[in-house]
């Protein structure tokens, strides 16, 4: 492992107008630990906070000392929080759902068992997201006839994901966060997730069948997500409590509670139906490690509320910004910048070759950040720096603020996000009204 540790050049000090003298007067508040960098918080003599980073490179699970220094490069003041950190993995269970639920770009035709998979090659982790019918989890001794039926109607599930299916897993992830005890789970209906998205129920199930068999299906596809993800660690570094080895298994579990017989419809079939109308949701194994690493993200009501077809971008955006803020908020890291070109990533969208296309997908990304400001969805967002031009678009940098409600329900789970709210390079990125 080798790290050059967070400093404050003399330069700095004394354009910020700080003495020698005064060296001993700075605090470190707090230091973050991440897979490339490491982060001290500085408490400066007029009691205003400094945020320094230096760069990490370390194996997930070394144990690393977390140390800030401050002056001259060859007679540095070292200052060393007591203890030290274990490097922590991001989270592969949340993180990989936003481009994998995207659409079918990036999902190869077969994980070596012969189900489509998304690959997962992510800082430690390393695996597949595959959509693997759970029924395999009952009964793995099929006839080849049906596995390879099984296998057909994966393939289909892959070419029907869709913004529609990340809205259904915000509105279930935020509700099993909400449960004393999410292992007990909770019922939903196709009305119910109306409801939840604040549509009008009784339009809803006007077209009530038609509505519940897209609502099924989309519950079906998030059931038959199975991750099967190992996390590279130190073989020297002792395991910390409470994060896994791996992740493996399903986001979700479901089982049927109610059903009906559907009439058939003249002229289509003779055939009565069963069909579930009301299901109950669980947590699966792979959404208990994210859970346990408080990584799993708060989701503003509005990004239900959209529509996904019109509007798809802003629930991709509002997702992935979401999710990202809860393991910065672990960190600590609430007001780093993030680049263009991992958040296009992170949601799945290519970056055009034709320079007239970048210039429009750079409107359509401003276009969306400020609805999603506008919406509450984020309490602001604005540029690293220079408005972006050109190819210059996936290196382009920008800060953002998300929901104030989630934001406080991540204030109160995690101490090192409440160190960062009272910096001032947090502050200032704030609007008046969140201060």
């Amino acid at each position: 492992m080798s790290e050059d540790a967070p400093h404050i050049t003399m330069a700095e000090l004394e354009a910020m107008g700080i003495p020698e003298s005064d060296y001993s007067k700075l605090q470190v508040l707090s230091t973050t630990v991440r897979v490339d960098a490491i982060t001290a918080v500085v408490q400066l003599p007029d009691g205003s906070h400094r945020t320094v980073t230096g760069k990490l490179t370390a194996t997930v699970g070394a144990t690393v000392k977390p140390t800030a220094t401050i002056g001259r490069p060859k007679h540095n003041t070292e200052l060393m929080m007591p203890g030290t950190l274990t490097l922590a993995p991001n989270d592969p269970g949340s993180t990989i759902l936003g481009p994998a639920l995207s659409g079918k770009n990036g999902w190869q035709p077969d994980d070596g068992e012969g189900y489509p998979g998304y690959p997962v090659k992510k800082d430690a982790a390393v695996g597949w997201l595959r959509m693997r019918p759970a029924a395999l989890d009952l009964d793995q001794r099929l006839p080849a006839a049906a596995i390879q039926a099984l296998q057909a109607r994966a393939q289909l599930d892959v070419d029907n994901l869709g913004p529609q299916d990340l809205q259904l897993w915000m509105c279930i992830s935020n509700q099993l966060t909400l449960l004393q005890n999410p292992d007990g789970g909770f019922a939903i209906t196709y009305v119910s997730y109306a409801r939840a998205r604040g549509l009008n129920a009784e339009k809803v199930q006007k077209n009530g069948r038609q509505n519940r068999e897209a609502f099924n299906d989309s519950l079906r596809r998030l059931a038959n997500l199975d991750f099967a993800v190992t996390l590279k660690r130190n073989p020297k570094a002792k395991k910390k409590a409470g994060r896994p080895d791996e992740v493996r298994g399903r986001m979700i579990l479901v089982e049927a509670l109610d059903r009906e017989v559907a009439v058939p419809l003249k002229g289509m079939s003779d055939e009565y139906v069963s069909v579930v109308t009301t299901w109950r949701v669980l947590p699966g194994q792979a959404w208990r490690a994210s859970y346990q690493q408080n990584m799993v993200g708060r989701f503003p009501r509005k990004l239900m509320e959209y529509d996904p077809h019109n509007l798809g971008l802003e629930v991709r955006l509002g997702w992935y910004l979401g999710t990202q803020t809860a393991i910065r908020a672990s960190y600590g890291s609430l007001a780093d910048p993030i680049s263009v070109g991992v958040v296009l990533h992170g949601i799945s969208e290519p970056m055009p070759a034709d320079r007239r296309m970048v210039a429009k997908l750079r409107d359509r990304l401003i276009k969306a950040l400020d609805r999603l400001q506008e919406d509450g969805v984020l309490q602001s967002w604005q540029w690293a720096g220079d408005t972006p031009l050109g190819q210059d678009l996936a290196a382009a940098r920008f800060h953002y603020v998300y929901g104030a409600d989630a934001m406080r329900e991540h204030l109160d789970h995690h101490p090192m996000a409440r160190t960062a709210w009272v910096t001032d390079e947090m502050q200032a990125l704030l609007p008046e009204a969140g201060r």
